[in-house]
């Protein structure tokens, strides 16, 4: 496990004494949750039913664009 994550930036969600992420983005089990460049939430897709590629991309891209 120790050489798949050595030298990698993890994608990690901590509350903190600021953010209550957990409480205020309401995830859900296999959510990915995307940020915008200054690291705010920008929105969500579940996984669970299925992987909507498309819909992926065109995020990526709008944020990208952003």
């Amino acid at each position: 496990m120790d050489e798949i994550i050595e030298n990698r930036i993890l994608p990690y969600v901590k509350d903190d004494k600021t953010q209550n992420v957990w409480n205020s983005w309401c995830p859900d089990d296999r959510d990915l949750i995307f940020l915008d460049r200054d690291g705010s939430y920008f929105t969500k897709i579940n996984l669970n039913t299925e992987f909507p590629e498309v819909n992926i991309r065109d995020i990526i891209d709008s944020l990208l664009d952003s």
